[in-house]
């Protein structure tokens, strides 16, 4: 069972208390003032929301305590803790996003298919390497123990 310190748990929560509290400000007011019509304010509390379930995954070994041992390589508590963030920062760069389109001081973007895929790509590149790396040492993990297992009847 892995061990988390204070002293990685307490900086974490106060960066997350200085950089949401504007944004939880803002998605308060917003839902006590009942702004069912305002988007980029939901796309916040998503942002909340997924920034809270990674700090549980960076807390606690969910899958591993669960499935142990079949989780060495994917599906790693900790790489749920890096997916969660990254969610996170995409539903707070569609909400400025929003918020910048709404506001006239920004000149308008195009609406093509360039212009909508551009901001996510890297995201799927991030996925699609994260997913290469997974299968490259999955492959390397079975090439390893076949190995070990026949190093008898190799001369």
């Amino acid at each position: 069972m892995r061990r988390i310190s204070l002293g990685q748990v307490i900086p974490e929560g106060l960066a997350f208390i200085l950089d949401i509290s504007p944004v939880a400000h803002r998605v308060i007011m917003c839902h006590l003032e009942g702004c069912e019509e305002d988007t980029p304010a939901w796309y916040h509390t998503f942002q909340i929301l997924f920034f809270s379930v990674s700090a549980y995954f960076f807390s606690c070994p969910v899958p591993e305590k669960y499935f142990p041992a079949s989780c060495n390589i994917v599906g790693h508590a900790h790489q749920i803790f890096h997916t969660f963030p990254a969610i996170c920062t995409l539903s707070q760069l569609e909400a400025i996003f929003m918020i910048t389109r709404r506001s006239r001081i920004f000149s308008p973007r195009g609406t093509g298919l360039i212009q909508s895929f551009c901001p996510v790509a890297p995201f799927f590149g991030l996925v699609a390497c994260s997913a290469g790396t997974a299968s490259h040492l999955q492959c390397a993990r079975s090439r390893w123990s076949w190995l070990q297992k026949n190093s008898e009847r190799l001369p």
